[in-house]
């Protein structure tokens, strides 16, 4: 019995830094389709000219920000937390094996800072820039793809941590995170459909918590 008690708690242990890669990894996913949702939710309130729509995407590109300074907070945690020599990198050995993983990591925390930051300038910038509506389109779209770029990025950390040599667990939960180059591709190929699922699902809950404050 307290055998297995030990593999279970071994086994959990394993299990969450792969579970919060993947907690991590769907609000990327949403941080992504976010802005999309709110330019589209925009261009309805100015080819249809209902206050409603536009409302609705102020709220989104809100839950946006929101989600977004999340994400730095928790992304640099990691970041600090596990690789704390990464300011030390020898420039000269930068591509080297041990050295793409917090690499990695860390291209995707600056995408999603600019993201984030972007967001805010679509948030703030609102009014201003009612006259020009392209323009003002243009940063949610420019947000879209920086948060867009730190998903692959995401998906390209798993890939790379699944494939490498683990400890002799069963049913290790890394090895259920794309183990292989298929499914890496096939995940790569699902993501534009999961950004659009997830920024609706979180967006569609964040706007009914809302609708009584804002109405």
């Amino acid at each position: 019995m307290e055998q297995q008690l030990t593999h279970y708690g071994r086994l959990l242990l394993a299990s969450l830094p792969t579970f919060g890669a993947l907690c991590i990894l769907a609000l990327l996913l949403c941080l992504a389709g976010l802005p999309l949702l709110a330019v589209a939710g925009q261009g309805l309130a100015y080819s249809r000219e209902r206050s409603a729509y536009d409302k609705c995407a102020r709220q989104l590109t809100v839950l946006g920000i929101r989600l977004g300074v999340l994400v730095i907070i928790a992304g640099g945690i990691v970041l600090g937390m596990q690789y704390k020599s990464l300011p030390a990198l020898d420039i000269k050995h930068i591509a080297a094996r041990e050295h793409v993983l917090p690499l990695l990591m860390a291209g995707g925390w600056l995408c999603v800072a600019l993201s984030t930051v972007l967001h805010w300038l679509y948030a703030r910038l609102w009014h201003s820039l009612r006259g020009v509506p392209r323009l003002h389109q243009l940063l949610g779209f420019l947000a879209a793809l920086a948060a867009a770029a730190a998903v692959y990025a995401a998906l390209v950390y798993l890939h790379a941590r699944a494939a490498e040599p683990v400890a002799p667990i069963p049913l290790d939960p890394r090895a259920l995170v794309m183990p292989d180059a298929a499914a890496f591709w096939v995940a790569v190929s699902y993501a534009p459909f999961a950004v659009l699922a997830l920024a609706g699902g979180y967006g569609a809950l964040w706007l009914l918590l809302r609708r009584v404050a804002d109405d």
